[in-house]
């Protein structure tokens, strides 16, 4: 009987059970720069070609609970998340396996451009006297070697708290979403900005005018910011229903795309050569959610893909964004 080389065999085999028939991610190759993440229902982790094909679950509830804000590592071999009923910060393989509780965090994690640090927030870690009475324990920024050593927290002298933090293009300072008390003693959103400040905790700035934090002057919460790969311009999403763009330091401000009806945005990041956005964007409908490719130059809608049923949304989308 002759007998058939055993090397046949494992590709027959790896042909039967490879991840593509399995519905996850390839798990012989990082992702490819054509590839989005984002989250569905803030418990399941999905990736998607920009042209709408290949979704398949990354990282699945049933894995870990409540698993959400998927950042692509910049050699696109792993991607952190934030998940877990602790709410820490995972690292998962781009095939799904390697799934790792990193013991810290609590909330959006971003990566340095070059890979080596990872900034999130930690709630109640810096106190300021000048804050109101209820509240003068207050978030910090946290910088932490992604191997788990050599963690900083920083914080503005002002009070108020920081999120959504992410990196500069060039890794030298954090951007993020800041939000100061009222007068009466709470946060809303006429009190939102988009701010930076330096690695050390120096130099903080407000990159975002005027007193509310919105260019128009009028008030929407401010949320979920991207910096662009390539020219470090910010995008940044207003009350749910405009994406703005500005350059790094704050200038050239300028509305992208603005949602119409009862349409609505969040969550932008920039495709791997700035030429795109991707956002969360709800239709018309109201119960069907998608990610949406915005030109870039344009604001132009270009496509709508991975549409969601029974009113699962889509949140927190990562292409190529620090």
């Amino acid at each position: 009987m002759k007998k058939r080389p055993i090397v046949a065999i494992l590709i027959l085999l790896g042909g039967l059970f490879s991840p593509f028939t399995l519905g996850i991610v390839n798990a012989t190759t990082p992702l490819s720069n054509d590839q989005i993440t984002y989250t569905v229902n803030n418990q399941d982790i999905k990736v998607i070609n920009s042209d709408g094909t290949g979704a398949a679950t990354l990282m699945d509830h049933t894995v870990t609970p409540y698993s959400a804000v998927p950042q692509i590592s910049p050699d696109r071999t792993k991607v952190y998340y934030t998940g877990g009923n602790n709410g820490h910060t995972y690292t998962v393989n781009a095939d799904g396996t390697g799934n790792t509780d990193l013991g810290y965090g609590a909330g959006v994690a971003s990566l340095s451009p070059n890979g080596s640090k990872l900034v999130t927030t930690v709630p109640q870690q810096y106190y300021n006297a000048s804050a109101p009475t209820c509240c003068r324990w207050l978030d910090s920024i946290h910088i932490e070697n992604t191997d788990g050593t050599g963690g900083v927290d920083i914080h503005p002298t002002t009070a108020g708290n920081p999120a959504d933090v992410t990196w500069s293009k060039d890794g030298s300072s954090i951007i993020f979403v800041w939000k100061e008390f009222n007068t009466s003693g709470s946060f809303d959103t006429c009190y939102y900005w988009i701010a930076k400040i330096n690695t050390d905790g120096t130099g903080f700035t407000k990159l975002t005018a005027d007193n509310t934090g919105q260019p128009s002057g009028t008030c929407g919460e401010i949320q979920s910011r991207a910096v662009d790969p390539v020219t470090g311009k910010i995008a940044y999403n207003v009350g749910n229903s405009s994406i703005r763009v500005m350059n790094a330091d704050g200038s050239s401000n300028s509305q992208l795309y603005a949602a119409t009806g009862t349409a609505s945005t969040a969550h932008p990041t920039w495709s791997p050569d700035g030429s795109k956005v991707a956002i969360a964007y709800r239709g018309t409908s109201g119960s069907v959610y998608y990610v949406g490719i915005l030109d870039s130059s344009t604001g132009s809608l270009s496509s709508t893909i991975g549409a969601t049923s029974g009113g699962a949304n889509i949140t927190y989308l990562d292409w190529a964004s620090r």
